[in-house]
């Protein structure tokens, strides 16, 4: 039978893998800012956040960011601020945020994945990844996420279409939910 994510991340944080219930509220909270990112993608050119792009500077991926990719970042941001994130990293800014001193957790995001392809109505997702945060996030930031990929406590993306889907792994194969 099909779980719930509710189910799903109650049980995984009864597991006693490292930093289970951290990583529970974590997702938790990316998947508050994935709704909040679908509402404002659902608004397409009605919405104030699908206009344009900003002048000429590329994100920290290479990419001119459109005015919604900027959007979609603040409202992730905004979300991982309630949760026991230490730092923050996305495509669309150049160094990683402290946002909670001495939370146990990282996260590497692309808030809006695609965003270039909206125009035609391809669908676009949020891509993340957690991790523990190693030395002292203060001091040295870009530690936490240099680090191997198999340190990763979860990972995962939504994607935002007729419905909003998530794949996530935290470690033992992959669930989707809608």
């Amino acid at each position: 039978t099909a779980r719930t994510l509710g189910e799903f991340l109650s049980a995984h944080g009864a597991s006693g893998a490292p930093h289970a219930e951290a990583v529970v509220e974590t997702v938790v909270a990316l998947a508050r800012g994935a709704v909040a990112i679908r509402d404002a993608v659902t608004l397409g050119a009605l919405g104030t956040a699908f206009a344009g792009t900003r002048g000429g500077a590329a994100g920290a991926g290479g990419d001119i960011p459109k005015d919604l990719d900027l959007h979609a970042d603040a409202l992730l941001l905004d979300a991982v601020r309630s949760a026991p994130v230490a730092l923050y990293a996305s495509e669309e800014i150049e160094h990683p945020i402290l946002v909670n001193r001495g939370a146990p957790l990282a996260i590497a995001a692309d808030p809006l994945d695609g965003s270039s392809n909206i125009d035609t109505n391809v669908s676009i997702r949020t891509i993340f990844s957690v991790l523990p945060t190693v030395g002292v996030p203060d001091s040295n930031a870009l530690q936490s996420f240099l680090q191997p990929g198999a340190n990763q406590l979860a990972a995962g993306f939504f994607v935002y279409g007729p419905q909003l889907a998530l794949a996530l792994s935290v470690g033992k194969g992959t669930d989707i939910f809608v």
